[in-house]
């Protein structure tokens, strides 16, 4: 059994239909291995649409998850850069004290 349906995508999202949606519609074909299975004639693209957003949906937390960790080594790289500038800015004090003469009393 073949069924052929169309996939749009728009600002909206995607949207699969039995129909042209557009001009950046693509047309898709369904193939099933067995002839006497009958699939319903809406919910396929139901399913379709089910599947698309479920797709969606852990590409964006996988998404989400590698600027977290962006985030963290930007943090980690920022705390060890403030660091390093504390400890030249020590160390031109302590060259500082060092050549300063003080009056001894």
């Amino acid at each position: 059994m073949t069924i052929s349906y169309y996939k749009c995508v728009s600002d909206r999202g995607t949207i699969f239909s039995q129909h042209p949606c557009g001009n950046n519609g693509t047309v898709h074909t369904l193939t099933h291995s067995n002839p006497e299975a009958k699939i319903p004639p809406e919910n396929h693209f139901k399913t379709l649409n089910n599947l698309e957003k479920q797709q969606i949906v852990r590409n964006l937390k996988r998404e989400i998850c590698a600027k977290r960790q962006k985030s963290a080594i930007l943090s980690r790289d920022r705390d060890r850069e403030s660091r390093e500038q504390q400890a030249r800015l020590n160390r031109v004090m302590d060259d500082r004290k060092k050549t300063t003469n003080y009056p001894r009393c």
